[in-house]
């Protein structure tokens, strides 16, 4: 059951779901003794107490559908159920405390329903007679169906419904939910139907907006997203904190599982695997359960908004230096680096442009900024800054990968685990100077040695340059996504 997550069908409804609690079993008891609520069960007899309760505690424990109170101007007002009677069909049910009636709740709750489950078949049976409900579900897009003798409401998609599920969030960062809207692009170009679901309390809606897409919600517990993604043909994860060997194998065979690996120690029972680090090239994850793996620099995912960025190089004497952390600051060092760099660009005997980029996480700007400094608080016109730049200063993440994209000789900051293969591989191939882990002794002092190398010595930005362009071409989502549409025997447009 999706505990936690409350549902509103605008942020001025009088009308929100949320899931039942155990106080709620005694009021959902007293209105299933009005015969009003029960003439239109299916078993009309309203229960005896012991027996309420004994239901009423296995639905309230069961992982999987939904089981909500209706609230109204926030109070108790009815309850609604979606219940999964096989895969991708979820059937609802519904009623409003008679004293409710007669104010849009039933209306307003079956449209937040919908968006519960966006590729769910729901199927409402209605008994004969029952005129209100009847008019009530075909008001709101349900169809009758004689096959079924059911009221459905079916997914509304123009291709192969996928699914892609992003962590994210101050802890987390954005690099997640860039690669699965890189990806939800390059799927969407090819006539599938994406949508991307994020937890609400991440902090990624505004972002998705920013990428042209409406998130869908979900707490991101694995009974919550398996009932968020039923009837999803295709479902994409990318997330450290979920138990994929979990998710799978409760999805599989009927969904086509995918999901992203930074690390190459887990078990991932899924039919692919995307690892994009240039150092999994040869990477084997037979051994982990995966059908299919696609590793290496060319399956590495970047914002497809970097195509889009006009790049302008400077041609004066002065070097223009970026330094990007991410999304968030993940290691505590953001106003640190900002205070060196700041003092370097003023000391040092080559004349530097400094653009410092705070993220969207990151919500504590420095109050004196130097004339020669532009400080960028989540900036739209990011990445016209990144193929601006000659050098960087970068985390070993997204943002270096980015910076590659656009050949800007970088060094590469080792801010999370993760990372670390990443950095150590890319400045082996020579593309990016490897600033080491962050807050480990003497690491300010080996960017300082990496700013003067490479303000010093323009014939190695240029081969730096060189390689890491070669490295990430940009087109790793689309290789992906044609993967996965020739994997389902779909070799035309859909």
């Amino acid at each position: 059951m999706n505990s936690e997550l409350i549902m509103s069908d605008s942020k001025k409804s009088k009308v929100t779901l949320r899931p039942v609690c155990d106080r709620d079993s005694n009021t959902i008891y007293t209105w299933q003794q009005d015969p009003r609520v029960r003439r239109y069960f299916h078993n009309p007899a309203a229960p005896e107490p012991g027996e309420h309760a004994t239901w009423f505690n296995w639905r309230k424990n069961l992982s999987s559908g939904y089981f909500f109170i209706i609230e109204f101007e926030n109070m108790p007002s009815g309850v609604v159920r979606l219940d999964e009677i096989g895969f991708g069909q979820m059937e609802i049910s519904i009623f409003v405390d008679p004293s409710m009636t007669r104010r849009g709740i039933a209306s307003a709750t079956l449209k937040q329903v919908r968006q519960l489950s966006p590729f769910a078949e729901l199927r409402a049976n209605i008994l004969p007679g029952n005129n209100a409900s009847q008019l009530l579900f075909t008001q709101n897009d349900y169809v009758y169906d004689d096959a079924t003798l059911s009221y459905l409401s079916r997914p509304k998609v123009d291709g192969l419904p996928v699914a892609l599920c992003p962590d994210g969030g101050a802890n987390v960062g954005l690099g997640h939910a860039m690669r699965c809207c890189a990806l939800a692009d390059a799927m969407d170009k090819l006539g599938f139907t994406a949508r991307v679901f994020i937890d609400p309390d991440a902090g990624l809606e505004d972002y998705l907006h920013k990428r042209g897409w409406c998130p869908q919600f979900s707490r991101h517990s694995e009974e919550d997203l398996l009932n968020a993604v039923s009837g999803a043909k295709v479902v994409v994860f990318d997330s450290y904190r979920i138990d994929i060997v979990r998710l799978a194998n409760s999805l599989r065979p009927n969904t086509y599982v995918v999901c992203f690996d930074d690390f190459g120690e887990k078990k991932v029972p899924v039919d692919v695997v995307i690892n994009g680090s240039p150092s999994a090239d040869r990477m084997d994850y037979s051994h982990k359960g995966a059908g299919k793996w696609l590793t290496g620099g060319k399956y590495q995912v970047i914002n497809t908004k970097l195509k889009e960025a006009q790049i302008s190089k400077s041609h004066s004497k002065t070097l223009s230096l970026v330094v990007s952390l991410g999304g968030a600051d993940l290691a505590g060092i953001v106003n640190q680096l900002f205070a060196f760099v700041s003092d370097y660009s003023q000391s040092s005997d080559i004349t530097l442009e400094l653009d410092f980029i705070f993220g969207p996480y990151m919500t504590s700007l420095p109050q004196y900024v130097p004339e020669n400094v532009r400080v960028h608080s989540n900036p739209s016109n990011l990445y016209e800054i990144f193929a601006g730049a000659d050098i960087a200063i970068c985390g070993g993440g997204q943002t270096m990968l980015e910076l590659l994209y656009f050949g800007v000789p970088a060094i590469a900051l080792i801010i999370e685990d993760d990372q670390t293969p990443n950095v150590i591989a890319v400045s082996r191939f020579g593309a990016v100077i490897n600033g080491g882990v962050v807050n480990d002794k003497g690491w300010l002092d080996r960017v300082a040695r990496g700013l003067q190398e490479l303000s010093d010595d323009p014939a190695r930005r240029a081969q730096m340059s060189k390689i890491g362009k070669s490295l990430i071409d940009g087109r790793g989502a689309s290789r992906i996504a044609n993967t996965i549409r020739k994997d389902l025997g779909i070799y035309e447009i859909i």
